[in-house]
């Protein structure tokens, strides 16, 4: 079987760097576009092995060199602000390159569930909250797929619990009623994102999910996994 290289995007962020370091313990050749080859986290990839290529989403020829060679493509954009259609253009250019090498043969996107769906919400329109948010991802792996290449329920105590509890720090909780937390939403995109979680949801069938051999990380599993950047966080 020929050698699998994989382009990881976002190399040093935390999905991008799970899926780096995942890749090299299977024995897969990754290609890792870094922002800073010299930051602790890129070099901490490089001696697990990874190949560090320098860049960024906005500088299309760093994506060339970077894929080249390349079987497949960790594709992982985020929104930006506040020209939100950026993250649709860096995805565009991460593809482009994609198809350009003629070597990558498989795209895997870093989607979210209720992607597509959007037109089933309560009260779908022009208007909706960060429409764009949806948009932007359906539009995307709409993208991937014409390249033709090939649970645990936690209360907002128990989360606040969990955080103080691996920070060692007192954190505390402010709630809003519901007519504050609409007015704050128009202008704060978590909060409307929680507002949305509570109507809508990503409607996650745990149980399909099983069936694949996955299993959900319980919440404070992971928060002791990644204990040295809570503590950070609330330092």
């Amino acid at each position: 079987m020929s050698q699998i290289i994989a382009f990881v995007t976002g190399a040093t962020g935390h999905q991008g760097g799970a899926a780096t370091r995942k890749l090299l313990s299977t024995g897969v050749k990754v290609h890792a576009l870094v922002r800073d080859p010299s930051s602790k986290t890129a070099i901490e990839l490089q001696h697990l092995g990874a190949q560090l290529f320098p860049g960024n989403f906005d500088d299309v020829s760093s994506l060339k060199t970077a894929v080249k060679g390349a079987t497949a493509v960790f594709l992982n954009v985020m929104p930006v602000f506040p020209d939100t259609n950026l993250e649709v253009v860096h995805a565009k250019s991460i593809i482009s390159a994609a198809i350009g090498s003629g070597t990558v043969t498989s795209i895997a996107y870093s989607s979210l569930t209720m992607t597509g769906k959007h037109g089933n919400f309560p009260n779908w329109g022009p208007d909706y909250p960060m429409a764009w948010y949806w948009l932007n991802k359906a539009q995307i792996e709409s993208m991937v797929r014409e390249s033709d290449l090939g649970v645990e329920s936690l209360t907002p105590a128990q989360i606040v619990q969990e955080l103080s509890r691996v920070s060692g720090v007192e954190i505390g909780l402010e709630f809003y009623d519901e007519e504050e937390a609409k007015d704050l939403a128009v202008r704060n995109p978590k909060i409307y994102a929680e507002l949305w979680a509570n109507e809508v949801g990503y409607q996650v069938d745990f149980e399909e999910l099983e069936k694949y051999g996955i299993r959900p990380t319980k919440f404070s599993e992971y928060l002791e996994k990644h204990r040295d950047q809570v503590i950070q966080t609330f330092a």
